[in-house]
């Protein structure tokens, strides 16, 4: 299996869970998504993501920031290796590897144009490619200190279609090629991320579709961007492309991060709390629960605390038909640092298979602005047998 499923009975009060977990976790969230080569770890090779997990939040609380001017590059558009060394002998340094140079050749700048025309052309392509069949979603999160906003493309891969290689010890390997490309409307301003991801699964038949969840982070201005992910099969070249469009608003106001709405949780080992896991899809099997996380941002202080006052509740309902769920409103505890988070668990209880929408509503009490999200989703029956 390439994904974890774990399932809780207890259902999670309303109230808030992380507001004593997220001064500890929040600065881990996405962090599994680095690469290597920008100093970072993988956890691969396992469904067991605990140790991970402990590890992402114990190494993102605290880091250097490090700048230098170079001297004598020639601006050739080539990679620049770099090394970061420190004086004392018991530690282990991470940094990213190097760097571009900067070029004066402007087809320096088309370089994968010129090394790997398949994947520019399915980027170039206004349609969609469907040999490996892909669907896209993206969330927009907190803000960085650069002043733009984290953004997280989530993207489910069918990899029932990828073809497996018998590896050592019997394994079946294979791997993708990807493009992510984040691009603003307004002007020519574009982001990119393009790694390799290596897949390993179990021997055996493969059900059909087989979904594998790829993440790419960027960080954004506010604006209405395009974003497009191609995949290929490095082994036999089938490609898939996906095309979504999004927006980030303004950061000075009050908003609320994009929900994350999922059926799949994994436990923090420290807390034995269940942190949600991103998905792309928005159709969920009807006897489990839904996990709801999101974040608030930009809401006034009290004078006299320093502290935010927001309540939020929510509808669970069918459209066109009754409430399924409902709750609130009630406070969003911040955290010691005066963040708001809330994590909330939604019995389905076996609702009828179809189509649901989720109202949030999220209310500054102190301005008195209020944001109201509405978010679509599907109930379908579990296959017995």
């Amino acid at each position: 299996q390439m994904c974890i499923r774990d399932r809780f009975g207890a259902i999670i009060d309303e109230r808030d869970m992380l507001a004593a977990i997220a001064d500890t976790t929040q600065e881990a969230a996405g962090a599994v998504t680095l690469s290597n080569d920008t100093g970072g770890f993988a956890v691969a090779s396992t469904n067991d993501l605990a140790d991970g997990i402990v590890r992402i939040g114990r190494e993102s609380r605290s880091y250097y920031l490090l700048g230098f001017s170079p001297t004598d590059v020639p601006r050739d558009g080539d990679f620049r290796e770099i090394e970061v060394q420190v004086r004392r002998k018991d530690v282990t340094v991470r940094a990213r590897r190097g760097y571009y140079a900067p070029s004066d050749t402007p087809e320096d700048s088309e370089s994968l144009r010129e090394y790997d025309p398949q994947i520019q052309a399915a980027l170039d392509d206004p349609g969609t490619r469907a040999q490996i069949p892909l669907r896209m979603t993206s969330y927009v999160l907190q803000e960085t200190s650069l002043g733009n906003a984290r953004v997280v493309l989530t993207v489910d891969a069918d990899v029932s279609v990828v073809e497996f290689a018998e590896g050592e010890g019997g394994r079946l390997l294979g791997a993708l090629d990807t493009l992510a490309v984040v691009a603003r409307r307004k002007n020519s301003e574009f982001f990119r991320s393009d790694l390799k991801v290596d897949l390993e699964r179990k021997p055996g038949p493969v059900t059909s579709p087989s979904w594998y969840t790829i993440a790419r982070e960027f960080d954004v201005p506010a604006g209405v961007f395009q974003a497009r992910m191609v995949v290929r099969d490095t082994a036999n070249g089938r490609v898939g492309s996906v095309t979504l469009e999004f927006e980030v608003p303004p950061l000075d106001k009050l908003r609320v991060s994009t929900p994350i709405l999922t059926d799949q949780v994994q436990v923090d080992p420290g807390t034995g709390a269940p942190m949600p896991i991103l998905l792309a899809r928005r159709t969920f099997p009807n006897d489990r629960s839904l996990y709801l996380r999101f974040d608030v941002f930009g809401a006034e202080k009290e004078d006299r605390t320093g502290m935010p006052y927001v309540t939020s509740s929510h509808i669970l309902r069918r459209l066109g038909g009754g409430v399924v769920s409902q709750g609130g409103p009630s406070e969003i505890v911040p955290t010691s640092l005066g963040d708001l988070s809330r994590l909330m668990q939604i019995p389905l209880d076996n609702a009828s298979p179809g189509e649901y929408e989720l109202l949030l509503t999220v209310r500054d009490v102190i301005s008195g602005r209020e944001q109201r999200l509405v978010e679509p989703l599907t109930l379908v029956e579990t296959p017995t047998g």
